[in-house]
């Protein structure tokens, strides 16, 4: 199979590993027998990244034995927002940081089918495929070479400046024991969402939050109960926010149902949209708050705020606030403007004799 990566068609990235080449080859067959045209990766290399970036979609294909190999090129993809098509050619269980980037993608598992077949006409019915486009990578691609001999000379130039100024740094990587002990690995720009509950990572953001700071779990330890699962999950112990401040491009954080005492490292996280701090033990401070502009729903309930709530006022993009009722009164200004306010039930009074 001859790789295309050109700029006149639209094409599929599939990876597909050479320890996965016997499970995974039919799938390929029945791509590039559709009329796909195709770019097979074995491996990552900067070529086949660069293959990636200008591709209408992407089709991985991975087992259990493989998924590690895969983690740099979900990362990847998931920065550049890529249409994914996860194929298991195995029972496969995911790591939390690699469900998180493939996020709810199609997937389609080779077990699920009784051959090859009906494996095969599953894949090609997958929407990804429905409509691919040429795109603007290739398009700019294909710009750069038309205006190629016209631009020799300013080419040779930019490759003076580049050996000068050295090459760009490569992309950074996730660091930092909170983080990888959650699971998370790879390209730290290209996590968008993290959703932590007590010391559970979910796959998606609790719409109301996490409520009730006196449940139990089933063994009697300490919870926090999560009503859109009906679950009741234990307390975390995080007080440190600091390792998220290197997940640049965070859209939607929670980190509920823990101990955190400084929360200010998040003010640093300037696309987040949705932040849920609930059911922190704090007490948390929201000086430095009004630095996310882009924030547009806030979830602090059951935690105790000190400092007041006067930069709240300032986010100009907020549009929903949840806080226990017992700041209700220094609401009044946000309210006038139009921002949602909820108050769950429980007040900060029951904290006494829950923290003691």
């Amino acid at each position: 199979m001859a790789n295309y990566s050109g700029n006149r068609e639209a094409f599929l990235f599939v990876y597909l590993s050479e320890a996965d080449d016997a499970a995974g080859r039919a799938a390929v067959d029945a791509l590039e027998g559709a009329g796909y045209r195709l770019y097979l990766a074995q491996s990552f290399a900067a070529k086949d990244a660069r293959a990636l970036k200008k591709a209408a979609a992407a089709v991985l294909l991975m087992s259990s034995g493989t998924l590690n190999e895969l983690s740099p090129v979900v990362s990847a993809a998931a920065k550049e927002d890529k249409p994914l098509i996860p194929v298991y050619l195995d029972r496969v269980e995911l790591p939390a940081g690699m469900r998180m980037l493939l996020g709810p993608k199609q997937a389609h598992a080779r077990p699920d089918y009784a051959d090859d077949a009906g494996f095969a006409e599953a894949l090609l019915a997958s929407p990804v495929l429905r409509e691919l486009r040429v795109t603007p990578a290739q398009k700019k691609a294909a710009r750069g070479l038309l205006i190629g001999a016209v631009a020799a000379a300013v080419v040779i130039v930019a490759a003076v400046l580049l050996l000068t100024l050295g090459r760009a740094a490569p992309a950074a990587q996730i660091t930092g024991a909170t983080l990888t002990e959650l699971g998370l690995s790879g390209d730290a720009g290209a996590v968008e969402r993290v959703y932590l509950y007590g010391a559970l990572l979910r796959e998606g953001l609790e719409e109301n939050g996490a409520q009730d700071l006196n449940r139990q779990t089933e063994d009697g330890a300490a919870g926090i109960y999560l009503p859109k699962q009906d679950q009741t999950v234990a307390r975390g112990t995080l007080r440190n926010a600091s390792d998220f401040a290197q997940l640049v491009n965070l859209k939607e954080l929670a980190l509920s149902g823990n101990a955190l005492e400084d929360v200010s490292p998040l003010w640093t996280l300037t696309q987040l949209e949705r932040l849920d701090l609930s059911c922190n033990l704090g007490p948390i401070s929201l000086e430095g708050i009004s630095a996310l502009e882009k924030l547009e729903s806030l979830n602090v309930a059951y935690c105790e705020i000190s400092g007041g709530l006067a930069e709240l006022e300032r986010l100009p993009g907020l549009q929903t606030l949840t806080i226990s009722s017992d700041y209700l009164e220094q609401t009044a200004a946000l309210s006038a403007r139009g921002v949602r306010v909820l108050c769950p039930s429980v007040k900060c009074a029951d904290w006494e004799t829950l923290q003691t």
